[in-house]
């Protein structure tokens, strides 16, 4: 019998990620470093998303999974768990 992914399981909680939990911390300690931390992040993911428009047409694949990948280590980094 096939199993449910959990988020489409009824009453299912959604655990943060680990990174979550540790970027939490680390926002906590050093709040200003962690805003610079972040904001080069963005800079790199822009840099990568800029990239997919720009690859040769073999590599666009690649080039949007990096993209794709820089963008949701972001959205992890912005979006602590309180």
């Amino acid at each position: 019998m096939p199993t449910v992914p959990p988020d489409l399981e009824p009453n299912y909680v959604a655990r943060p990620h680990p990174i979550s939990e540790y970027a939490r911390y680390l926002s906590n300690a050093s709040p200003r470093e962690y805003e610079a931390f972040v904001a080069a992040v963005a800079d790199l993911a822009e840099t990568l998303t800029v990239a997919v428009t720009e690859a040769p047409t073999g590599e666009v694949l690649v080039a949007q999974g990096r993209a794709q990948s820089a963008r949701k280590i972001l959205k992890l980094l912005r979006e602590l768990p309180s």
